[in-house]
């Protein structure tokens, strides 16, 4: 099996650097998964791949996230994974837990992850090839489409619901957001958890570089 992760990454914001080095300690500890970080770059004129780093003309912005997105899909032969994963830079993943999973998931019109069975969290949307030759094709409507909202998870979602029958599943175990002052060692933590949201309340931010630090010691060590 085969797994492709595509993280939003930008570099507007010193804190995501942190991040990065995070993801860093772990995203190449399996030969089944591929990870690339998508930074969009305004003063470049063609997609260009330097190591993990996916560089895509264009200015950064929560409206272009469906264009970051489907310019990775564009420039990866995503079609010869098993599932597509897009994730963004403050979340954590075990990936041996979640290839578990995968195990038992369907091959083909999979749109997944935590969900409250009308859209699926923007923090890790997983799809089989054949959604996003849909998301490929249909670029431009997906582009213009605003259903309720700007969020580029809430368009997604809608999108392939209303126009492409293709409801949203939920991934098992959810999500686990985990807040400060936790530190991720608690023993409350699920053995089988495979994704973690480490966004906190603004007070709290600059806790989330440890907290990564403290999974990674945990699932990876």
């Amino acid at each position: 099996m085969r797994l492709l992760v595509l993280v939003i990454y930008s570099e507007n914001n010193p804190l995501y650097k942190e991040h990065l080095d995070g993801w860093r300690l772990y995203s190449k500890k399996n030969s089944d998964v591929d990870v690339f970080f998508m930074i969009l770059k305004s003063d470049i004129k063609e997609t260009v791949l330097q190591d993990d780093m996916l560089y895509i003309p264009g200015e950064e912005s929560y409206q272009n996230l469906p264009y970051k997105f489907i310019s990775a899909l564009e420039y990866f032969d995503y079609k010869t994974y098993d599932y597509i994963l897009r994730t963004n830079i403050s979340s954590f993943w075990v990936f041996p837990n979640l290839l578990k999973v995968l195990e038992t998931m369907p091959r083909e019109n999979l749109f997944s992850g935590t969900t409250d069975g009308s859209f699926v969290s923007g923090a890790g949307m997983l799809f089989t090839p054949d959604v996003c030759d849909i998301l490929v094709k249909y670029k431009k409507r997906l582009f213009a489409y605003r259903p309720l909202s700007e969020l580029d998870d809430v368009r997604i979602s809608y999108y392939l619901n209303l126009h492409h029958e293709i409801q949203c599943t939920a991934l098992y175990p959810p999500m686990y957001h985990l807040w400060y002052p936790n530190t991720g060692f608690e023993d409350d933590i699920p053995s089988t958890s495979f994704h973690f949201r480490l966004k906190q309340n603004d007070e709290h931010r600059d806790k989330e570089s440890q907290l990564m630090r403290n999974l990674v010691q945990r699932f990876y060590t």
